[in-house]
């Protein structure tokens, strides 16, 4: 049996691109459908009495930072500047609001403690868009 290289090449860069693609479209879900609340009195609230400095600035522009990195990434332009925008929204947020070690509430703590793991993780996906790029089908 004959195996044609080249076939077998394009193949598995059409499945990596379109795999590529399913990963952006995954990964910017969670910023784009939680930036509106980012702009909304009881989300600067809860900033505030979490002492997020600023939460009336603050606040909204991390949702400004979500929207726009998150849409960068989805449609992949400038996706390199987008997950970047995303590392900024990323680490002061996952820091200030899922302090897990300054609770004492087991329930809150293991609350906190997973959200504080997921945006780890987040970050970690953020960052290798970052560095590789948003993949072939992007409008890069």
């Amino acid at each position: 049996m004959y195996i044609n290289a080249a076939v077998v090449a394009r193949r598995h860069a059409r499945a990596m691109a379109i795999i590529e693609l399913v990963a952006r479209i995954f990964l910017s879900t969670i910023f784009i459908a939680a930036a509106p609340r980012h702009f909304t009195a009881a989300a600067i609230a809860h900033a505030a009495e979490l002492g997020v400095p600023l939460a009336r600035i603050a606040v909204p522009l991390s949702g400004a930072l979500a929207i726009v990195g998150g849409a960068s990434v989805l449609v992949g332009f400038h996706a390199r500047w987008g997950a970047l925008a995303l590392v900024a929204f990323l680490v002061p947020v996952t820091f200030g609001m899922h302090a897990f070690w300054r609770l004492s509430d087991p329930v809150a703590v293991h609350v906190q403690q997973a959200m504080f793991v997921k945006n780890v993780a987040i970050l970690g996906g953020v960052l290798l868009v970052a560095i590789h790029g948003a993949g072939a089908i992007a409008f890069d």
